[in-house]
């Protein structure tokens, strides 16, 4: 009876195991004029869109940009979530001559709602006329 019990709680225990949340990877790429950018080398042009495109493993992306991704953790900032495909377009910045930051946070969510994890990331650029 002892040996069923154990056999039983291992099999419960092992099963649990493929509900929990995977590792998420917050890496992701900015690309202008279908160029990928580089942060500490390359430049992102002013007033020029940009896409930010999210390559790591995530069930939901946040992109914070500017002033918001120093603030990425208060409450009342709610960042910009990726598309589906982990995108965001249309992105611009306005002001030229200043290093700029953009983080990303990716989360992953267990199959059950039982287990959530996040990681962050960011890169900085400096905007250039």
């Amino acid at each position: 009876m002892k040996k069923i019990l154990i056999i039983l709680i291992s099999i419960a225990a092992i099963a649990c195991d493929k509900y929990k949340a995977k590792e998420p990877d917050a890496s992701f790429v900015i690309k202008q004029n279908d160029v990928v950018l580089v942060s500490g080398v390359d430049s992102v042009k002013y007033n020029l869109n940009f896409v930010l495109q999210h390559t790591g493993t995530a069930d939901k992306v946040v992109f914070f940009l500017g002033t918001n991704a120093h603030k990425y953790s208060k409450a009342d900032n709610k960042g910009q979530p990726a598309d589906k495909y982990g995108r965001i377009t249309g992105q611009k910045f306005t002001i030229p001559g200043i290093m700029d930051t953009i983080t990303c946070i990716a989360t992953t969510i267990g199959d059950y709602g039982n287990e959530i994890k996040q990681v962050r990331s960011e890169q900085a650029f400096y905007i250039k006329k």
